[in-house]
């Protein structure tokens, strides 16, 4: 006990050299143990914070995928500053349009490359607008838009907007706004469902490719009057690329598509299209008009009394009557009865005994 008495308060003097307890006594504290285990944790906590070292394959994936990303935003820019004001690409040069199409298919290869498919990323969902549109060589008729974007079509129905949404999970709106004889406000809306499809026929799913069957056309016009003309169709459609401020399509003729995310199509009531209330006396009212107007035509053309003016007039009552009918009763629909091999096979398949499937084709 008196040594324990007489026994120095131990200090960690780690210069000092330890000597040995005198015979008898008990030592209170040493380096043993302890500070072992203070030790420990300090070079472990050292260990932590050092940086990992990283591969050169690393650095390299790393470097490409930011170099990838630059380019990629890079050509977004020139894109969307070349087609600005163009019409849905309509009042594009052939240069300007070849220049495009280029930046248009840089931007599929690097989208291709991308681990994440574009069905897969969620930047897909959203409301676009349709700022471009390239018809491909196999194409017929106005691939955006259908006949209410055609030389005709134009004339009677002025485009104020071209937009199409994807809703989740499995939903497509398309959506012609126009002034009719550049007037009368209206609208032309198409709602379908997608699946997933191979961009070919016997091809690997690789989500990037949807086919779209669409429900009959909507025709909105002033005072709530909604219509549902023409008949059903479908459309394929790949994703080439895919990011925050645009989408890019490939339709299966060759067809490039731009798709810029909100602007009007934000207050467009995308998500609403096709699901207005129809009615059949609308339907009858509409094509009432066209016939009159066209009958009217008929008869002040036939007026040998009337000076030629008035008479002329009645032939443009005729021919316009016509075109509108023809549109309206269409639904913009361009026929197209050369559909993917692989999906006629399966609706037949499907429809065996039953009513033809609907015909494909363009349409708003």
């Amino acid at each position: 006990m008196a040594a324990l008495a007489t026994a120095p308060r131990c200090q960690l003097l780690p210069e000092r050299p330890l000597r040995a307890a005198p015979s008898g006594s008990l030592r209170l504290c040493s380096r043993g143990p302890a500070n072992a285990a203070l030790t420990g944790r300090s070079a472990l906590r050292r260990q932590q914070l050092q940086p990992v070292p990283r591969t050169a394959a690393a650095d390299v994936a790393v470097s490409e995928d930011d170099a990838s990303r630059a380019r990629a935003s890079q050509l977004v820019d020139q894109v969307l500053a070349a087609i600005k004001d163009t019409d849905g690409g309509d009042n594009v040069s052939p240069a300007v349009r070849q220049q495009v199409d280029g930046w248009l298919q840089e931007l599929g290869e690097i989208g291709d490359a991308r681990e994440q498919r574009p069905l897969q990323d969620p930047n897909i969902f959203g409301n676009y607008e349709v700022p471009y549109v390239s018809m491909g060589k196999g194409q017929y008729g106005q691939p955006a838009g259908g006949r209410f974007r055609g030389g005709l079509g134009k004339l009677l129905f002025r485009t104020t907007l071209l937009a199409q949404s994807v809703l989740q999970p499995d939903v497509v709106t398309n959506k012609v706004a126009f002034r009719l004889l550049g007037v009368v406000p209206g609208s032309v809306g198409l709602r379908g469902a997608f699946v997933s499809c191979p961009d070919r026929e016997g091809g690997e799913d690789r989500k990037d490719t949807v086919k779209v069957f669409f429900e009959p056309p909507v025709l909105s016009l002033p005072g709530g009057v909604h219509i549902r003309i023409g008949p059903p169709s479908s459309v394929v459609l790949k994703t080439t690329y895919v990011d925050e401020r645009v989408r890019l399509g490939l339709g299966s003729r060759g067809s490039y598509f731009v798709f810029t995310r909100g602007g009007a199509a934000d207050a467009a009531d995308m998500d609403q299209v096709g699901l207005e209330q129809c009615s059949t006396a609308g339907k009858v009212a509409l094509f009432g008009i066209v016939g009159a107007l066209m009958l009217n035509g008929v008869w002040l053309a036939a007026q040998a009394a009337l000076p030629p003016v008035i008479r002329a007039a009645g032939v443009v009552q005729v021919l316009l009557g016509t075109a509108l009918g023809g549109v309206c009763y269409r639904g913009g629909i361009i026929q197209d009865n050369e559909d993917r091999p692989e999906v006629v096979k399966e609706a037949a398949g499907q429809q065996a005994g039953a009513a033809p499937a609907a015909p494909s084709g363009s349409a708003a």
